[in-house]
Order: structure tokens, then C-alpha cells, then sequence
């Protein structure tokens, strides 16, 4: 994808429509999608028009929390048949809203999802596949771009301090550091499918030490990853378009970091003993994490790609060993490419970054060279550049 393809309809598209479209409601939900509102009318009017097609494919109940809102939200919403809209009267704030949907959902799963997003094809049956396909999975995220053309998030990673950072931010939709299913350490809240049940079958709900917000979804990832040993995954072909920053839940930037400061505070405090395998913050940490070297694996150059250990993989990978194929982008073709993505191989090769400067296959060999991978090759050239970029580390 080269570039973000949506459409978000004005309001005279809805007012046309005299505010009434189907939305398929199931009354045994698969999936209950849970969706809190406080005004900005539009944009929940473009989220739900599309959910239309993932509720003709998959059986769903919606769920709105309308947060008090003071514009026409709560009398437009209600000319949607199947919505179940709970209607506070007073202001809660995201993470109550969304313990407040929980409790009153009964799908086997939970959709937690902004009204500030707009949803692509298949995005749910994505997420759904993900759970089926492998095992011991806690919560997925999809990725999340913004209209402006660069990824939002392709999964988050926790330091050792509790603070957190987007992988993929700013790149190009279609960068390939992007591209594959992959662990992570938690996805955001604004879209994130997990079970409605823990393992221990007591009812999934946010932590209310992090009221009003913020650091409660990495909470909840972090619960299901340490405390039930669950997987939480990257889907990047479940995909949205994230209008950042216009949902209710946006603060001014001095409110957002006095929140995010106390509530990191609460974060490592609670989980100090788990963060200590983590990475420390530094500036070498982040210049990994923008690459995508979120873990140590096997990276396999071209002359050591074949149909053997293709064959192989497809057949017996694990989600949580990495595996990163450089190749040429001619060397594989799409739908290979796609199907090992599938499984979390990651296939990288030369391409564009966000400024439009060439990343060249040379320079990829030289940036996985400066992490702890091991790298697979038999071209004596290439075996001497990654040992004098070593030495240099």
C-alpha cells in the first residue's frame, strides 16, 4: 500500500440517509465491539458506517458508552436500529466507559474501539483468524496509520522504566519492517481484540488505578502476557485509519503528560519485577525499535533462502522465534511473501523510508549487523561487513 485509501463521509451523506443505515446486530454475538463516545458525532457516524461490511461477515453486537456527550450524539445514535448505547449522565472518562461495555457485553470477545477510527475490509475476521491460527494468544492489535500517509503503530514496546514507544511510527504504510505478524508487548486501546473472560474466568476489566486514562491498555497486555503467559500479537493485515488525537479522550499536551508521567509511575510500580528483563531506555534502544529490532532471531540473507527452509518454516515456525528473510523484492513473489508473513516471518528488503531516501540491501545487512542477530550467510563479502560493523558496536 503506497499510499491511505478511505472514506469518511460528510454530514449531509448521513443526513441523506435520515441517519438510518443496517448494521447487522447478531443477538448471540461472536464479538461485542465496544465503543465509547463523548461528541464528535461525524467521526462515530463514519466508524459504525465502517463496521458495515465486518458485521455482514462475522456475528456482533455494538456497544456504545455515550460519555455525557453535550452535541447531538446520543439522538443521532438512536436512529440506528441494533445499537446498544448505555448513556451516562455524567462525564466517566475512557477507562470507565469501557469497564462499563464490558460488563454489559456477552461475545465470547471484546472489540475495544475508538469512535475515531476507520475501519478497512476484513479487519475483524483478521483479528478473529489470529487467535485461531495460533496458540496462546492474549490480545491483538491491528495497524494503525494516519490519514496524513505514515503508520500510527505496528504494536508498542515497554522499557524498563515504563515508558512506552509506538514500533513503526512515521514510517510509510507499505515499509516492510511492518508487514508481518509479530510479538509484542502490548497494542493500543483503540483497537484491541482479546476475550471477554481472563484464563482464570473472571471478567476482563481495566484497571482503575490508571483512571481517567492512559497506560490502562498496556496494563490489561502486560496482565494477559506475565500473569496468564499470553501472547500479544501485531496483525498487520487488519488495518484502520486513526484520526489521532480528535477522539474524546484527548487531552491538552500539558494535562496528557502530567497524566502519562503519574500513571507510568503507577505502571512500574505495579509490575517493577517483570520490567527488569526488559530493555533500558537509551537512545541506541530507540534507534533498534524504529528498525524493528525488537528481539534477537535468525536473519537468512539471499544465498541462504531456499525452497528447503521455506518449506520448513511454513510448516513448523513459531510466532515467538523470530525469523527475518533480506532478500531482493524480486526474489520472492507476493503471495509467498504474504504467506510467510502470515506466520511471522518477516521478509525485508531494499525500499523508500519515510523521507524517500533509498535503504539499500547493503545498508540493511549493516543495520542488522549492529544488533545481536544471528546472521546467516555464506557470501565471504558480506561475512567480513557484518564482523567489522561488530567490531565497531
Amino acid at each position: 500500500m503506497d499510499k491511505v485509501n478511505y472514506n469518511f463521509h460528510d454530514f449531509d451523506f448521513f443526513e441523506g440517509l435520515n441517519f438510518k443505515f443496517n448494521l447487522k446486530i447478531s443477538s448471540n454475538p461472536k464479538v461485542s465491539i465496544i465503543i465509547p463516545v463523548y461528541n464528535q458525532i461525524l467521526y462515530t457516524l463514519n466508524c459504525l458506517w465502517s463496521l458495515k461490511t465486518e458485521l455482514k461477515c462475522i456475528d456482533s453486537e455494538i456497544i456504545i458508552i455515550n460519555d455525557n456527550s453535550t452535541d447531538n450524539t446520543l439522538e443521532l445514535l438512536e436512529k440506528i436500529a441494533g445499537l446498544k448505547i448505555i448513556n451516562n449522565r455524567q462525564n466517566l472518562g475512557f477507562l470507565k466507559n469501557i469497564n462499563l461495555g464490558i460488563q454489559s457485553s456477552v461475545g465470547e470477545y471484546i472489540l475495544l474501539l475508538n469512535n475515531d477510527v476507520i475501519v478497512f475490509p476484513n479487519l475483524l475476521q483478521e483479528l478473529l483468524s489470529t487467535f485461531s491460527k495460533f496458540n496462546n494468544v492474549g490480545a491483538v492489535g491491528s495497524k494503525a496509520m494516519h490519514p496524513t500517509n505514515i503508520i500510527l503503530e505496528a504494536g508498542s514496546v515497554i522499557f524498563k522504566n515504563g515508558v512506552t514507544t509506538n514500533l513503526g511510527r512515521g514510517h510509510k504504510p507499505d515499509s516492510p519492517f511492518d508487514q508481518s505478524l509479530k510479538l509484542v508487548d502490548y497494542c493500543s486501546g483503540y483497537c484491541l481484540l482479546l476475550k471477554r473472560f481472563f484464563p482464570d474466568q473472571t471478567l476482563v476489566q481495566l484497571d482503575e488505578k490508571f483512571l481517567p486514562a492512559y497506560y490502562e491498555e498496556t496494563d490489561l497486555c502486560i496482565t494477559l502476557k506475565h500473569k496468564f503467559k499470553k501472547h500479544i500479537i501485531y496483525n498487520p493485515f487488519a488495518e484502520l485509519v486513526h484520526f489521532e488525537s480528535i477522539s474524546y479522550t484527548a487531552e491538552k499536551n500539558d494535562k496528557k503528560a502530567m497524566l502519562l508521567k503519574k500513571n507510568r509511575f503507577q505502571f512500574l510500580a505495579k509490575w517493577k519485577k517483570e520490567l527488569e528483563q526488559y530493555l533500558p531506555e537509551t537512545r541506541y534502544s530507540y534507534h533498534s525499535l524504529a528498525k524493528n529490532y525488537l528481539t534477537v532471531g535468525k536473519v537468512y540473507l539471499s544465498d541462504k533462502i531456499n525452497d528447503s527452509l521455506v518449506n520448513s518454516l511454513i510448516k513448523n515456525h513459531d510466532i515467538a522465534s523470530r525469523q527475518v528473510f533480506l532478500v531482493l523484492k524480486k526474489e520472492l513473489d507476493a503471495k509467498l511473501m504474504e504467506r510467510l508473513r502470515r506466520i511471522g516471518v518477516e521478509v525485508v528488503y531494499p525500499h523508500l523510508n519515510s523521507k524517500n531516501k533509498p535503504i539499500s540491501y547493503f545498508k540493511l545487512i549493516k543495520q542488522f549487523a549492529k544488533t545481536k542477530n544471528l546472521i546467516i550467510t555464506s557470501n565471504l563479502f558480506y561475512k567480513l561487513v557484518i564482523s567489522i560493523v561488530r567490531l565497531k558496536r
